[in-house]
């Protein structure tokens, strides 16, 4: 019996494992399947209710998710799971008891594992969902912060460490705690952040993707903080930037153009001659 020998357990879970990688999602479940029901893996019940949450068998997904939270309850990615499907619920509903399931579902996630980011930044999009800026910041900032102690423990990674992962995950937390931060009123920390996400050496192309699936630009975003800011020297160094990755883009020219105008409005500025030749040779 594969419980009997963990070494089984292991194979039949990696030979499932990998046949999900490669795509052959109806022999992964299969043996998903088998696995469960012979040895209880909870990794295994894990990536089966994932399958079936994909497939849209949500009826039997959820079933499974019952009963692996009855087997497992020391397990905190069942509940965090719990809390994804009552998202998915209140999604096609817009039944507020399913936000307030979510919720729960999250925090009984964090009160068994509260090392995880995860479940707090499913927090913050609830929260900010609900106009709740506070509490969505206070969780935003806990994903974000408890994220950089693992990044911060890179010499200890495992060697089946994800780092494209890990990037990804913290360009989703930088992005939504700024974002967070930015309508809240606290301009400076939304900008910090944004630069933070830019300082990652992940193409910027990439970051655009988690910031804005329509590509707008996070070089653009960061000038107009600084803007209204007023610290127009810094944001123009940024509207500077976003120039050579989108040279047609008028918001960010005419903001340009407004940065060097602020700049030579400034009696205190050393670099008004300089400015004005720059100035005068952006707008002919």
């Amino acid at each position: 019996m594969l419980e009997e020998n963990p070494c089984n357990s292991k194979a039949a879970y990696n030979l499932a494992l990998s046949f999900q990688m490669s795509g052959k999602l109806e022999d992964a479940e299969k043996n998903y399947r088998k696995l469960y029901a012979q040895s209880k893996d909870v990794h295994a019940l894990i990536n089966l209710i994932a399958l079936l949450r994909k497939k849209g068998e949500l009826k039997e997904a959820e079933s499974l998710l019952k009963r692996g939270r009855n087997d497992h309850p020391e397990e905190s990615f069942l509940p965090y799971l719990a809390g994804r499907f009552a998202v998915d619920r209140y999604r096609t509903s817009r039944k507020e008891e399913e936000l307030h399931k979510a919720i729960a579902a999250f925090k009984d996630s964090i009160a068994l594992n509260p090392e995880k980011a995860e479940p707090y930044y499913r927090l913050a999009l609830i929260y900010r969902g609900i106009k709740k800026e506070e509490l969505a910041f206070q969780y935003a900032l806990k994903a974000f912060k408890l994220h950089s102690l693992l990044g911060f423990q890179g010499k200890t990674w495992p060697e089946d460490f994800n780092k494209h992962q890990y990037d990804h995950n913290l360009l989703r937390y930088l992005m939504l705690l700024a974002d967070i931060e930015e309508k809240s009123g606290r301009t400076i920390d939304a900008a910090k952040h944004l630069e933070q996400a830019i300082a990652q050496n992940i193409p910027l192309k990439e970051i655009e993707q988690v910031y804005d699936p329509q590509h707008r630009s996070i070089l653009l975003r960061i000038g107009k903080l600084y803007y209204t800011l007023k610290r127009y020297r810094t944001a123009l160094r940024y509207f500077e930037a976003n120039r050579k990755f989108s040279p047609n883009n008028r918001k960010n020219e005419a903001l340009l153009k407004a940065s060097y105008q602020m700049l030579l409005n400034d009696p205190e500025s050393r670099e008004n001659r300089l400015q004005e030749k720059r100035l005068k040779a952006l707008v002919e």
